[in-house]
């Protein structure tokens, strides 16, 4: 009887050891999935200092990663390799309708350059640039969105390192923005930024009006930083997709 309670004790012991090593292990590794879209830049600044701010539209867990690049995209699949990459990591459970910032939250970026997207550096340029968001390794990143000052017009390939193709699955004016002064490859804008005409909605309702050229303004002078706050309503994307594709 002895034997048996004590063993009955060792099994419960291993079991409760083998469901706390699953509970904490998904605890600390675990992070949100993100699709185009759950998150937009609001803004960005390449007169020094650089920055730049974007909105989570979803919720996302502790532990998120998520990677920003001022390298190009090319029509190859490619990245043009030639700047770099800084990767934010969530510090907590963040809400849908944060915005975040690359100088204020400086604490939550590291450096995460590699050779598929730049061993050079996050540091955008005066003459026009993107940032690029994505998850995932730098040959198979998954985009979320793209925002870009150098021109009004996404390019067909990335030939300097001011030029950006349309990431693979963003579509411009849901997912990316184009924000220069005009439609030519370097008609830019130092900084632009969301004029947020609009900060509550559903995330389609959001997504429209934060990609929308119109509502950004840009300066050569200095980063106007964008400010105030975002309430993402109930809702999905999905309405505005189908409704882009069914008018």
């Amino acid at each position: 009887m002895k034997k048996f309670t004590y063993l009955k004790t060792k099994i419960t012991g291993i079991i409760l050891g083998l469901l706390m090593i699953m509970f904490f292990g998904n605890f600390s590794f675990s992070q949100t999935t993100l699709n185009a879209g759950d998150l937009a830049v609001i803004g960005i600044g390449c007169d020094n200092p650089d920055d730049f701010h974007f909105v989570v539209l979803v919720d996302i867990e502790a532990g998120t990663e998520i990677r920003f690049t001022d390298s190009g995209w090319q029509s190859d699949g490619t990245f043009r390799a030639n700047e770099g990459c800084e990767k934010y990591t969530a510090p907590s459970a963040i809400s849908s309708g944060t915005v975040i910032s690359f100088i204020t939250d400086s604490a939550n970026f590291t450096a995460d350059n590699d050779a598929g997207i730049g061993t050079n550096g996050f540091n955008l340029s005066g003459s026009g640039d993107q940032v690029i968001a994505f998850q995932g390794a730098s040959d198979a990143p998954q985009f979320i969105y793209a925002a870009q000052t150098n021109s009004t017009e996404w390019q067909t390939d990335s030939d300097d390192s001011n030029q950006s193709d349309l990431p693979t699955g963003l579509t411009d004016g849901i997912t990316a923005v184009a924000v220069g002064s005009g439609a030519l490859a370097e008609d830019e804008y130092d900084n632009s930024t969301y004029n947020m005409s609009v900060t509550t909605g559903t995330q389609s309702e959001l997504l429209a009006a934060i990609s929308n050229a119109s509502n950004w303004v840009g300066d050569d002078a200095a980063y106007q930083v964008p400010t105030g706050s975002f309430t993402v309503n109930s809702g999905t994307s999905t309405d505005l997709f189908f409704s882009e594709y069914i008018e």
